[in-house]
């Protein structure tokens, strides 16, 4: 596997309409399509001989790709023996490319390159094969033997040479107002697809900012934001609090109990007392007197003989 330079791309786009045709056969391949954002590489498989009974799958041959449109602007494939010419016909001596994840997961499948010719010694097919489009990243890539399409029950050998492919450098990932977005760090595009949130509900009525993959956070919790006086107010559209208030404490502490003091009971008023007048003063003196006096006057009659 080689990195594909501009001049050696501009050589596959140049000499892809001669190169589509099956050897010995004008059987035509639809072209890919190029731009100068695309990066292309050389994928060689080792001219590995799958067949019936054999190989099925040549090895892995490590290539980072971004998800997205994959071009193939180049595949061969071939076979060659001596005798070739006299044996009976093989149906499918096809193979299919297949793009591997990092977990050896096959995300995306190519279209089976030709039947290469039989009855004739050697029997090649060199062209292009239909864009393949993969969902997330690609680490690796193999041939996969289809002696199936159709299958007469002979071997169908052929070789897989290798593959020339092109991409974009990254992949397009629009948001839901077709503006194009940052694609994640694997290369793919965010998971919830085309629609990509701007604002995300905080569970308090409010909104917060969406995570740098599009996703909405999964809890959030709106701050109690209150003003100078201490009333609740709302947050910003953000989840926070305005800069001029303060958010409510969570938890607040009673104040201290103040000391017992028992109530006191203030005696029931006195009954009001009657001024005494100057002349009610000398009615009680002379009542006074005569009293005296007559007692004075009964002791005397009493003692009397």
């Amino acid at each position: 596997m080689w990195g594909e330079t501009k001049a050696r791309r501009a050589l596959v786009m140049a000499a892809a309409p001669l190169l589509s045709v099956v050897s010995f056969v004008g059987v035509a391949s639809a072209q890919p399509t190029f731009s100068d954002a695309q990066v292309c590489t050389t994928v060689d498989l080792a001219d590995t001989l799958l067949f019936v009974g054999g190989p099925q799958f040549t090895a892995v041959v490590p290539v980072t790709i971004p998800a997205g449109t994959v071009a193939i602007p180049e595949a061969i494939s071939w076979d060659q023996y001596p005798g070739r010419a006299d044996v009976a016909v093989q149906t499918s001596e096809r193979w299919e490319l297949q793009f591997l994840d990092a977990s050896g997961n096959v995300l995306a499948t190519s279209e089976a390159t030709p039947d290469v010719a039989d009855g004739v010694l050697r029997g090649e097919f060199t062209g292009s094969l239909p864009s393949v489009t993969v969902p997330a990243g690609v680490v690796g890539v193999r041939a996969h033997h289809r002696p199936d399409l159709p299958g007469n029950g002979t071997p169908s050998s052929v070789h897989a040479s290798g593959v020339t492919l092109c991409w974009d450098d990254a992949p397009v990932c629009t948001d839901s107002a077709g503006n194009r977005i940052t694609p994640l760090a694997d290369g793919s595009c965010p998971p919830s697809g085309p629609t990509i949130p701007t604002t995300c509900p905080n569970g308090s009525g409010g909104t917060v900012a969406p995570n740098a993959d599009g996703s909405c956070p999964t809890t959030t919790t709106a701050p109690v934001c209150r003003d100078a006086a201490g009333n609740p107010i709302a947050p910003n559209a953000n989840g926070t609090c305005p800069t001029t208030t303060t958010a409510a404490p969570t938890t607040t502490a009673p104040p201290p109990a103040g000391p017992t003091i028992a109530p006191t009971v203030a005696p029931p008023p006195a009954g009001p007392s009657l001024p005494v007048t100057g002349s009610e003063a000398s009615i009680f003196l002379l009542s006074g007197l005569w009293l005296i006096a007559a007692g004075t006057t009964a002791t005397m009659y009493v003692r009397r003989p």
